[in-house]
């Protein structure tokens, strides 16, 4: 495994970690896009836009025509805030949870 250590900016920062089912359908900067157009949604909803844009493109599936990933499709998006900035979780602990 690869190992990075970052410092943070005073602003926070996001973290995407995708499998090479996104990578592999997409371009980096669609992606980028998407989470810079959903900072305010949950993370759950981010991630899950970048993994049904991947599903969205026809290569990325078998070739039956099935929406059945050829290959694994996960996406993981991190936001990282100052504890003065971040959101009050529900009781449950997950934002957009039922």
């Amino acid at each position: 495994p690869a190992v990075t250590s970052l410092k943070l900016p005073r602003c926070g920062a996001d973290f995407l970690v995708c499998s090479d089912g996104v990578w592999d359908a997409l371009p980096a900067e669609a992606v980028l896009a998407t989470v810079r157009g959903m900072m305010r949604s949950p993370v759950t909803l981010a991630a899950s836009a970048i993994v049904e844009s991947a599903l969205n493109q026809r290569h990325a599936y078998d070739c039956d025509g099935y929406r059945r990933p050829r290959d694994d499709t996960t996406a993981l998006l991190l936001r990282v805030r100052r504890s003065d900035e971040a959101e009050v979780l529900p009781a449950g602990g997950c934002l957009g949870c039922s």
